[in-house]
């Protein structure tokens, strides 16, 4: 069928463009023939200007039409731009919780669970396909760089505080992925061994984060106590790795690799700190 659409597409355009250009041949054999001296060349002229608007407008509407017909695909991969789509409402629950330091125990799961169904389907996901191919052309320009070295993601730290920010890590989050603040800039990289669940968890974690540095205005880092309790609230979200599975029940495709912009690069941190 696609086939045949495209072999009459073809056909007619071969048509129109043959009937165009006998038009135009005779407009400039007619300026010939009349040979007026006042106006020697008008009929070139017209086949000329008709020849490019007509060149305008068609590249105009077949550059519309893909457009649009790109527009309509649903593609069910999780790229950057559509990850930060379809998990909006989820960094949102991730920020407003983590304002509500009193919350108490028997709402945490509620909150957890109101998260993971504001998920939408691939079918209600609509991206930007500017920001998308910006994102895949400069993914690092913006005030969330994955994929950092560590000396990237630890820039602005000396030793005495990343030998306290590995302790924390040890202790509090088991997860493969370091990620900082620093310089209204949110760095994450993945460390060796990181899964699917791994680089989605710290992609939210890194979203959360510069979703509260926004709303702070005129801060360029985020105090420690907001930081641990970030955390604490992203690692109760993706216990029991219940929002892959709701992420994979709706249609996502997580089963395949992540493209969220994090790159094959992983750190490896040989010592153990104590």
């Amino acid at each position: 069928k696609e086939g045949t659409q495209e072999t009459l597409v073809s056909l007619l355009g071969m048509i129109l463009g043959v009937l165009l250009a006998r038009y135009l041949n005779r407009m400039e054999q007619q300026d010939n023939d009349n040979n007026n001296d006042d106006e020697p060349h008008r009929g070139k002229e017209q086949a000329a200007a008709i020849s490019w608007t007509i060149f305008v407008v068609l590249t105009v509407v077949h550059v519309w039409i893909n457009y649009v017909g790109v527009k309509l695909l649903r593609l069910k991969t999780l790229n950057r731009e559509r990850a930060k789509e379809a998990l909006r409402g989820v960094v949102e629950a991730v920020i407003q919780q983590s304002r509500e330091v009193s919350s108490n125990s028997n709402n945490k799961s509620d909150w957890v669970m109101q998260a993971i169904e504001r998920i939408p389907s691939p079918d209600g996901i609509n991206e930007s396909l500017l920001f998308s191919t910006f994102s895949m052309l400069f993914p690092n320009s913006g005030g969330v760089r994955l994929g950092t070295t560590f000396r990237e993601t630890m820039a602005g730290m000396d030793p005495n505080q990343i030998m306290v920010y590995l302790q924390d890590k040890q202790k509090d989050d088991p997860e493969r992925y370091l990620i900082t603040v620093r310089r209204s800039i949110v760095r994450c990289s993945l460390c060796v061994g990181a899964r699917d669940m791994d680089e989605l968890k710290a992609f939210v974690h890194a979203q959360s984060l510069w979703g509260i540095l926004k709303e702070m205005k005129g801060s360029k880092n985020i105090n420690t106590e907001l930081d641990r309790t970030v955390r604490k609230n992203i690692s109760q979200l993706f216990e029991d790795g219940l929002i892959l599975k709701k992420i994979d029940s709706i249609g996502w495709d997580v089963q395949n690799r992540l493209y969220l912009g994090f790159g094959r690069s992983r750190i490896q941190l040989r010592a153990k700190v104590e």
